[in-house]
């Protein structure tokens, strides 16, 4: 089954007092639909790539989760099952692509941006 090609996301890191330790996980939301329109209400089995650049480059890190989808919304930990590289987020544009089971991955990918926590850094 093919979904959009574009994916409402919304990356969001929680606001931590700068005395805690950096979380070792990202929320990550989105909302997924098929080409229909219609929204998806079954786990899906999503992969999840960080990537140095927009197109192309090279994937730095991967994940894969069952995902449970309820009227197309969704939002999981990435980190959570395959953790971070230590050196991954040293201050230079990352991206995010997503691919839903054996589709390919969705274009385009994903700006990962700073958020409070960074700010906080």
């Amino acid at each position: 089954m093919h979904y959009l090609p574009r994916l409402a996301c919304v990356l969001l890191i929680a606001a931590l007092a700068p005395s805690q330790s950096v979380p070792s996980s990202l929320p990550f939301q989105g909302r997924l639909l098929l080409q229909s329109g219609r929204t998806v209400n079954t786990a899906k089995s999503i992969t999840f790539r960080i990537y140095n650049s927009a197109v192309d480059g090279s994937s730095l890190w991967t994940e894969t989760q069952n995902v449970a989808i309820n009227q197309g919304n969704f939002a999981v930990a990435l980190g959570s099952v395959t953790a971070f590289p230590t050196s991954l987020f040293d201050g230079r544009t990352l991206y995010l692509g997503i691919r839903v089971a054996t589709d390919a991955e969705m274009v385009p990918r994903t700006a990962i941006t700073s958020a409070t926590y960074a700010k906080l850094a």
